[in-house]
């Protein structure tokens, strides 16, 4: 009777040593997190005779699971998606997991740790849940179930547990080949954007430049002065669009110096807002600004705060409809300054909220979508915003309802009875008439003999 167990035993064990053997194999042929997912649980669901197996990622600093797969047989409900905690779990049930513990159910009609009623309705009468660790934190959670009551034994809670951190082990790796094919692809339709959105400016140019020549300005519809206009606008949008490259490679490097000072941003706001109130006159939108009574003062860099703004304030004006408005407020709220720039236009899907602000990211990427752009502008202000130690924020109730950034910076608290002080104003340098020699130096010979006419 014991050589017959010991047999069983090691033939147990060997059939679970070939189940990880094939389950390796699988890895190396599959791709995705939902191939892995369903591949991994059904094949082990076959070994040990299970009814139903969850994957489920665990967010333990906002107290939630996700269930992103599920499996069961026919008859057992599915239960996939986001619970909090304490909808999901009792403490007791937590409390093992962050030990690292396996939690081992034979029967959950009868085991005062489980809610029998609660079990019942979803076809479960023994279970085991695994946690899955990443540095130390609790990162997942892995369930085999049985409809009917049984007596798991070491082997098959030990394989299920090894079977679950190898699976986490490879979806990790998966998720991450994922977003590295995502980005690739964000990049190859960002060139194909980029090329298309300096061509249209090119062409102006060179048509331009070609039709004066033609005509030699005499043709009162492009003359000289209207042309020479027309390539200026042209000349100042490719400049914008290399700014924008230029910014986003500088900061995301760390190459460019955020230097903070005391700032009024209530003066900041008023400049930047009537500095584009130009922009929304000649596109037909109207522009609206509440500030409140007093300045309020923040610890920042005052050009990169307008850069901000303005940039903010040119989405906001692109993505508006003819005769709509954009409303920008500025408010204190506790130890900090609230900006927000508001508008009654395009709005944004729900899923595009967070990655909108991320380089190579547009919602339309194709060539013939109504707005032009690098789609740059939003990684440029999140940038200059995380460099002042602040937050951004997107929210809209979805396509066409409009959308509101919401922008929040630390606020100074100034000493009472102490005055401000007033900035520094540099001194400058008494004129002179005298004649200066100045020496240019560039690797492109035209541009250096142009400057050279504009200086002389």
């Amino acid at each position: 009777m014991v050589l017959f167990a010991t047999i069983t035993e090691r033939k147990r064990r060997e059939a679970n040593l070939a189940v990880l053997a094939q389950i390796a194999e699988d890895f190396a042929s599959l791709a995705s997190e939902a191939q892995i997912m369903q591949a991994i649980g059904q094949r082990l669901a076959r070994q040990l005779r299970l009814d139903g197996i969850s994957f489920a990622e665990v967010d333990e600093p906002g107290e939630s699971i996700q269930v992103k797969y599920n499996w069961n047989a026919a008859d057992v409900p599915q239960i996939v998606g986001t619970f909090r905690f304490a909808d999901y779990m009792t403490q007791e049930f937590s409390d093992t997991m962050r030990a690292g513990k396996a939690w081992v159910v034979n029967d959950t009609q009868h085991d005062e740790r489980t809610d029998a009623q609660a079990t019942a309705a979803i076809g479960v009468g023994a279970i085991i849940n695994v946690p899955y660790f990443r540095q130390g934190e609790w990162k997942g959670c892995f369930t085999a179930m049985s409809r009917a009551q049984r007596q798991w034994t070491d082997d098959e809670v030990a394989l299920v547990r090894d079977v679950s951190n190898r699976t986490f082990l490879r979806l990790e790796r998966a998720a991450a080949e994922e977003a590295l094919r995502q980005e690739a692809q964000r990049k190859d339709e960002f060139m194909a954007m980029l090329g298309h959105e300096l061509r249209n400016p090119l062409a102006i140019l060179s048509n331009t430049l070609l039709y004066l020549e033609l005509t030699q300005g005499q043709d009162e519809t492009m003359n000289y002065s209207k042309g020479i206009h027309q390539m200026n606008r042209q000349v100042q949008h490719l400049g914008r669009m290399v700014d924008d490259l230029l910014d986003v490679s500088r900061i995301r490097r760390g190459k460019i110096r955020i230097q903070r000072q005391q700032t009024d941003l209530s003066e900041l706001v008023t400049h930047t807002v009537d500095a584009a109130r130009s922009l929304f006159q000649q596109q037909e939108r109207s522009l609206a600004l509440q500030l409140p009574p007093s300045p309020l003062l923040v610890n920042g860099d005052a050009p990169r705060l307008s850069q901000m703004l303005m940039n903010l304030l040119t989405i906001g004006a692109k993505f508006t409809h003819e005769g709509g408005h954009v409303w920008v407020s500025l408010e204190p709220q506790g130890h900090q300054a609230v900006l927000r720039v508001k508008d009654d236009g395009m709005g944004i899907p729900a899923e595009e909220l967070s990655a909108i602000f991320e380089p190579f990211v547009q919602g339309n990427t194709s060539l013939d979508r109504p707005h032009g752009g690098l789609g740059l502008g939003l990684a440029v202000v999140k940038q200059i915003i995380e460099g002042h130690e602040g937050q951004i924020q997107a929210c809209s109730a979805g396509p066409g309802q409009g959308s509101e950034l919401v922008v929040k910076l630390s606020l100074l608290l100034e000493t009472p009875g102490v005055e401000r002080e007033a900035p520094s104003v540099a001194l400058q340098p008494p004129a002179t008439t005298e004649a200066v020699q100045v020496l240019l130096v560039d690797d492109i010979q035209e541009l250096a003999e142009m400057t050279g006419n504009l200086l002389g």
